[in-house]
C-alpha cells in the first residue's frame, strides 16, 4: 500500500515530533545523578528523526518534477533547495534557543543550577552537594528538555494539521501520486 505524498509528508513531520518527544522524555525522565540520559533515547530519537527525513526530502524532490511544469523544474527545484537553506538558518535560531552561556550563572535565578532547579532536576539540597560541573550538566539539559519539549509539540500539531488537509491536497495534485 502506497500512501499519497501528502500523508508521507505529514508523517515525516510527526516522526520529527515525536523524536523530539523522545529527547524530552528521555531528559525528564530517565537523566541519571550525573546529568547523562541513556543512549537507547539518542539512538530512538535520531531513528524516528531519519526515517522522517526518508519521508520529506526524496518524496519531495520527486514531487517537484512531477508537479511542476517541464520549462520550470529547475527553477522550482532550486526554490526547494533554498527553502532547505533557509529551514538550515531556522535550526541555527533554535539551537541559539538551547545554550546556557558557559562559565556564566544560569539564566532563571542568576544563578548556577536555577534552571536545573526550575525545572524539577535538583533541589536545593542537591543544588548544595553536587559540583558546579555536574550542576552545569544539569542547567544545560533543563535548556535543551525545554526546547525538545516545544519542538515535538509544534511538530505534531504540524503533521496532524497537514493530515487534516490531505484531501484539498490531493485535489490539488490533479491525480499525481
Amino acid at each position: 500500500i502506497e500512501p499519497y505524498t501528502p500523508v508521507k509528508f505529514a508523517l515525516g513531520i510527526i516522526q520529527l515530533g515525536l523524536g523530539f518527544g523522545i529527547f524530552a522524555i528521555g531528559a525528564n525522565y530517565f537523566v541519571g545523578s550525573e546529568g547523562l540520559v541513556p543512549l537507547f533515547f539518542l539512538i530512538f530519537g535520531y531513528l524516528l528523526h531519519t526515517t522522517g527525513e526518508l519521508c520529506l526530502s526524496p518524496v519531495g524532490l520527486s514531487m517537484i518534477t512531477k508537479l511542476s511544469p517541464a520549462r520550470i523544474v529547475g527553477f522550482v527545484m532550486g526554490a526547494w533547495f533554498l527553502s532547505i537553506s533557509f529551514a538550515h538558518n531556522i535550526a541555527g535560531a533554535i539551537a541559539k534557543l538551547t545554550s546556557v552561556p558557559e562559565g556564566e550563572p544560569g539564566q532563571e535565578g542568576g544563578e548556577v543550577g536555577a534552571l536545573a532547579e526550575s525545572k524539577g532536576f535538583l533541589s536545593q539540597q542537591q543544588l548544595a552537594k553536587l559540583p558546579n560541573q555536574i550542576i552545569e550538566k544539569f542547567d544545560s539539559l533543563a535548556s535543551f528538555t525545554t526546547v525538545f519539549e516545544q519542538l515535538a509539540l509544534i511538530a505534531v500539531i504540524a503533521g496532524l494539521l497537514l493530515f487534516a488537509l490531505v484531501p484539498l491536497l490531493k485535489k490539488w495534485m490533479h491525480g499525481v501520486h
